[in-house]
């Protein structure tokens, strides 16, 4: 599992969290509100392949790998994107407690492609040589390959437009009590 760290660095959330604290509020109801706006959000991280930035453009060679020849970052599979958004799905993470919430993926590579890799070396385990596809029907051999590394992609995290919904449920919140 990686866990992201997020810093709400806005003083009228603080504020509003603080009241809500003082109050001594269960607030396991704004947590489950803050769920669903953070799983739309991810999922728009997903549909708009990045937000605000565009994550980099996958090289023809990934492309070609794919079972469809699909460009879609991040999704060939889509288990990464229902690991970040859909509770039931393999590799899920999303815990509550009582003040707190937890979101995020299990998925051993969840964290290389929301912070990248350093360059490494690719080996073969069970064979002699390597083989990968670099076009349709086209494949490569090798006995070694040097990656050069994975750059990041974050999927998982706060948008400025989240800090404003996040904010504004909470104070909501805190009239509904």
């Amino acid at each position: 599992m990686f866990s992201l760290p997020i810093t709400v660095d806005d003083k009228e959330f603080q504020d509003t969290m603080l009241a809500l604290e003082k109050r001594n509020m269960k607030i396991r109801p704004l947590l489950d509100r803050w769920n669903v706006w953070m799983i739309r959000s991810i999922t728009m991280n997903f549909i708009q392949e990045g937000r605000p930035k565009k994550w980099a453009v996958l090289a023809k060679t990934t492309i070609a790998g794919r079972r469809k020849q699909s460009s879609r970052i991040l999704q060939d599979t889509g288990r990464l994107r229902m690991s970040a958004t859909v509770r039931s799905a393999p590799g899920n993470i999303t815990r509550f407690s009582r003040d707190s919430l937890i979101m995020g993926s299990s998925l051993k590579q969840a964290a290389w492609l929301q912070y990248g890799t350093a360059p490494y070396t690719i080996r073969p385990k069970r064979k002699k040589v390597l083989r990968f596809k670099v076009a349709p029907n086209v494949y490569k051999f090798a006995k070694i390959v040097y990656h050069p590394g994975l750059v990041p992609r974050p999927f998982i995290g706060i948008q400025e437009e989240d800090e404003v919904e996040l904010t504004r449920l909470a104070a909501e919140f805190s009239l509904e009590v």
